[in-house]
C-alpha cells in the first residue's frame, strides 16, 4: 500500500489515477480512519515521538547530500484541497 503512495513514477501513483483521491480513500488499508476526524484534525494520533525540539531529526534515518534525488518537482498549490 505504502509503495504505491510513494512511487516515483506519476503515472502508477495511488490517488494520481483515474479515481483521484478517492482511491486512497476507498482502499482497504484505510477503512478504518475517518477522513473526516482527519480533515478537521480531532483524530488521535496513534504514536506521538518525543523530541528534543522543532528541529530535532532523531527519528529519521540520517542520509547522504549526494543521495538526494531532485525530481524536478514544481507545487503549484492547492492540489490537495478536496483531500
Amino acid at each position: 500500500m505504502v509503495k504505491r503512495l510513494l512511487s516515483r513514477e506519476v503515472n502508477t501513483r495511488l490517488g494520481n489515477l483515474k479515481g483521484g483521491v478517492d482511491d486512497i480513500k476507498e482502499h482497504k488499508w484505510f477503512s478504518t480512519l475517518d477522513f473526516d476526524q482527519l480533515y478537521n484534525r480531532t483524530i488521535k494520533a496513534p504514536w506521538v515521538p518525543k523530541v528534543a525540539s522543532a528541529t530535532d531529526t532523531s527519528h529519521f534515518d540520517p542520509y547522504a547530500v549526494d543521495e538526494h534525488v531532485d525530481t524536478g518537482y514544481v507545487d503549484h498549490g492547492n492540489w490537495d484541497k478536496d483531500f
